[in-house]
């Protein structure tokens, strides 16, 4: 199959030909030229010219679309292979993260919780624990700055209130 740059391509030489053709027939008296097929073909010319200027940017922009399309694609593939290391796990009662699985080669990697918010957004981002008391585990997602508090069963006092 021809791509419609060959072609574009094709189109030009043909009109630099006709071009070059033009500077060899004779000339009317009046500076016009004497053929009527050229007369016909000087009018129609400048819109040709028009017309390919006009299809040579819109395979530019396709192009150019493509290639955003692609990147597009291998950004989400990419996130789809990293997803697939996590799983959504309790922590807590009621309190969800998604743990890098156990049966996953790490790389590496220590064991670890991702913000479910960011996971939703297709971003990784690590939760730290920033406070640790008798009530429980609070951790901190630096990404997106929500907080999750992981209680070990004795119950937050009347005074506590989660972000």
């Amino acid at each position: 199959m021809v791509d419609l740059i060959t072609i574009a391509s094709t189109f030009k030489q043909a009109l630099e030909i006709i071009d070059t053709v033009k500077g060899f027939l004779p000339q009317s008296s009046r500076g016009k030229p004497s053929n009527p097929d050229l007369e016909l073909l000087n009018t129609l010319l400048p819109g040709i010219w028009h017309d390919f200027l006009a299809i040579q940017q819109e395979i530019n922009i396709g192009l150019r679309e493509k290639d955003e399309l692609i990147q597009k694609l291998k950004t989400l593939e990419q996130w789809d292979a990293e997803s697939k290391r996590y799983v959504l796990k309790e922590i807590g009662r009621g309190v969800f993260v998604y743990s890098l699985k156990e049966t996953v080669d790490s790389g590496g990697e220590p064991p670890h919780n991702i913000c479910p918010k960011c996971f939703q957004d297709k971003r990784k981002s690590i939760l730290q624990a920033v406070a640790t008391s008798q009530y429980g585990t609070r951790f901190k997602c630096f990404s997106c700055q929500s907080e999750i508090f992981t209680n070990p069963g004795i119950g937050f006092p009347d005074d506590f209130s989660p972000i």
